[in-house]
């Protein structure tokens, strides 16, 4: 079965509002910002909304580009799965420290790792 474009895409949506709300969420109660650019603007609200618009803004046109790409070889769905997937795991991790339950360290880690490539 092929998933749309259309249904990546509104994954990769729900799970940057889902990271969004449960970071600014979490924030409240203390807990801090793995991203360094992200955390650099918590200070300013408006400044740290239109950082992680711009963020997903940008996701959203890479994986749009990843799915058109598709045409061309079936290996860009690949990517596009695992980009959504990475898409969501903060919104996890989030979710689990929120909930008082620690995270799996893999999620935590694959975070971590990422945000040292950037």
């Amino acid at each position: 079965m092929r998933v749309s474009t259309r249904w990546f895409l509104i994954l990769f949506l729900v799970a940057s509002v889902a990271d969004f709300t449960t970071t600014i969420y979490g924030i409240r109660f203390g807990f801090s910002e793995a991203n360094p650019v992200l955390a650099a603007r918590l200070g300013n609200l408006w400044m740290f909304t239109l950082t992680y618009l711009v963020y997903t803004v940008v996701g959203l046109a890479l994986l749009w580009f990843t799915l058109k790409m598709t045409k061309f070889s079936p290996v860009f769905g690949i990517f596009a799965g695992f980009f959504v997937l990475l898409k969501t795991l903060p919104a996890v991790n989030n979710s689990l420290l929120l909930a008082g339950i620690q995270p799996t360290s893999f999620a935590f880690t694959a975070v971590r790792w990422l945000l040292r490539l950037v």
